[in-house]
């Protein structure tokens, strides 16, 4: 099959465009996952500690200053219940 010289030229075109916008990302400028979180209780207070990642999830350096938002939920806490199995002879 011979397809026409025109149509090739537009396939280049759209193949060019897809490229280029696969290329052309945006950037989140998200610090990579903290990989050693640890935490430490001693009475009412939890105490934090990680490495601060250098690099970006798309592994650029950092530049400046990184904050650190910390969340916490509380759960009321349920007293447990004993497990009740049937009695087997």
């Amino acid at each position: 099959m011979v397809i026409p010289r025109r149509r090739r030229a537009i396939d280049r075109v759209c193949c060019r465009l897809r490229q280029s916008r696969a290329a052309s990302r945006p950037l989140l400028d998200l610090p990579e996952v903290v990989k050693d979180l640890t935490a430490e209780r001693v009475g009412d207070t939890v105490t934090l500690h990680w490495t601060t990642p250098d690099k970006t999830t798309d592994r650029i350096a950092i530049k400046g200053t990184i904050t650190a938002e910390i969340c916490r939920i509380s759960i009321p806490v349920t007293p447990l219940v004993p497990l009740q199995l049937p009695h087997v002879l």
